[in-house]
């Protein structure tokens, strides 16, 4: 049976972006108090890891390690939920070739579950629909460089390795949606912090623009991502899910694919 649900798919893929971001979340109001000076493992028969009270000069590391163990796993969060999107989305691209008889009815296609590089996953889908081009290309290459900094904080203690970094820096990348108010030729980017905006008496327009935000870092730099970048790289896989979405729409119209109208049940569960 033919399932051209988009709507519940990208449902889905929304769960891993409000599950990483209220597990950052979480830990940006936990470190907002008084570091904790015991760390003591169990209730019963206990065995110190650490020293017990905590060293005055022990605490500051412990939390820089903390924050960026929280943000290696909140980026595999949102990694592990848009490869899952991705294999759904490739599937749908398949089945409306099916649609429009370019497979035959009984044509068996190769799944992507077995891969496991986003970046990758986002090309094979787009390639397929013959829409890898334009805003997707660099959508790729974000997914990549974030990627390749998720396998830093993972798997290399949060430290740029010269397999991560072959040109001896790596360079993260994203977009970032920005609220900008413009006066004359000034334009300023408006921060949380910066509301009420008090504007002088020459006209104002207000808009919002999608910036290229990069960080770069050398080879033996820890990777250090701010809750602020956090928040836009959360808001970026948003976007990605959303595009990718409306390209398999497109191309399965193209195959004569007829949609109607899914709407997400409200209140969805926020499940593992």
């Amino acid at each position: 049976m033919l399932d051209f649900n988009i709507n519940g798919m990208q449902q889905r893929a929304y769960v891993g972006v409000r599950r990483a971001a209220a597990f950052l979340g979480l830990s940006e109001r936990y470190l907002e108090g008084e570091f904790p000076q015991s760390l003591t493992l169990g209730r019963g028969v206990r065995r110190q890891f650490l020293p017990d009270p905590l060293p005055a000069d022990l605490a500051p590391r412990l939390r820089d390690e903390w924050r960026a163990w929280v943000i290696g796993n909140g980026l595999r969060e949102l990694d592990q939920f848009l490869s899952l999107y991705f294999d759904e989305a490739y599937d749908k691209v398949q089945q409306a070739m099916l649609v429009s008889g370019e497979h035959p009815p009984h044509y068996r296609w190769e799944r992507t579950d077995r891969q496991t590089n986003v970046a990758d996953k986002h090309k094979n889908v787009l390639g397929a629909a013959r829409l890898y081009e334009g805003q997707h290309l660099d959508d790729q290459a974000c997914l990549r460089s974030l990627s390749h900094a998720r396998n830093c904080l993972s798997h290399d203690l949060g430290i740029v390795t010269q397999k991560r970094a072959p040109e001896r820096a790596l360079t993260v990348r994203w977009l970032a949606l920005r609220t900008v108010i413009q006066q004359g030729d000034k334009e300023t980017v408006i921060e949380d912090a910066m509301i009420p905006f008090e504007t002088d008496e020459e006209e104002a327009r207000v808009f919002v623009r999608v910036d290229n935000v990069e960080k770069s870092f050398a080879v033996g730099d820890h990777i250090v991502l701010s809750p602020d970048d956090m928040l836009d790289i959360c808001l970026f896989y948003n976007m990605v899910i959303d595009r990718v979405a409306e390209a398999v729409v497109a191309f399965a119209r193209e195959c004569g694919v007829e949609f109607t109208e899914v709407q997400a049940q409200e209140g969805e569960e926020f499940r593992d």
